[in-house]
């Protein structure tokens, strides 16, 4: 599962999740996160990859894992690392 909220963020906790090279997913504290309007959207069925890591976007949600399998899955009615 995700990490729990930090003690010292003083704004938003688990509205951006991160995913590095080596498969640690963080959820973070976003004191000023990108308005939906200019942020990118992976449209149902694409996906995008950057570096070792591919992200996929479908009805259930969007999964974003490394060439090792690890990531997550992130969706409107949960989030979940593996």
């Amino acid at each position: 599962n995700l990490p729990v909220t930090a003690t010292d963020c003083a704004a938003d906790w688990g509205g951006v999740l991160t995913l590095d090279e080596t498969g640690i997913v963080r959820s973070s504290c976003q004191d000023d996160p990108t308005p939906r309007s200019v942020a990118p959207v992976l449209d149902y069925g694409h996906s995008v990859q950057v570096g070792d890591i591919t992200c996929r976007s479908g009805h259930k949600g969007v999964t974003c894992q490394t060439d090792q399998g690890r990531g997550f899955t992130l969706s409107r009615r949960h989030q979940e690392a593996f």
